[in-house]
């Protein structure tokens, strides 16, 4: 949790003002959450917030107040298949890109699809490619996107970012 304090002119002294608590799961860490906030989200999510509750102090009852709260739910992740596809497997590169980005497979599939995603997980864009093919991305604004790759009913993850 975390107490905030104001300073009491009349009293010259510390008060408090704000109290959060949160409880998390510590079985997921920062990395393995796909959160749809922005770079600042690290604050929170340094693991799984499951809950938060905010007070304010009362000074007429010395005690805390019940501000707001909640609980924080997650939609598990839908796995269709488990991939035997390792990441050694994929290239893509160049790694930040400016414009354009190439996505090359080991196994030398002839085709596969590649979906690319913002971070708040909404499709950007979702295209049939031949292997070693460049996609032209220069519509994209400057951030870090996701992308998934599916050969053969497996699923391969990872993360690009535009320069």
């Amino acid at each position: 949790g975390r107490v905030e304090y104001d300073w009491d002119d009349d009293t010259s002294q510390w008060v408090e003002d704000e109290k959060e608590e949160r409880t998390y799961d510590n079985s997921f860490t920062y990395s393995d959450l796909l959160l749809p906030w922005g770079d600042d989200d690290s604050y929170y999510f340094h693991h799984m917030l499951i809950k938060e509750l905010d007070y304010n102090w009362n000074e007429n009852t010395n005690s805390w107040d019940y501000r707001y709260g909640g609980d924080f739910y997650y939609s598990p992740p839908k796995i269709n298949s488990i991939a035997t596809t390792s990441k050694e497997q994929v290239s893509v590169y160049p790694n930040p890109f400016n414009n354009d980005v190439t996505f090359s497979l080991a196994d030398n599939h002839s085709k596969f699809t590649v979906n690319i995603y913002d971070v708040q997980g909404r499709l950007i864009i979702s295209k049939s490619i031949t292997n070693h093919e460049t996609i032209n991305l220069e519509h994209l604004r400057t951030g870090v996107y996701l992308y998934s790759i599916i050969v053969d009913s497996n699923i391969i993850k990872g993360k690009i970012v535009k320069k």
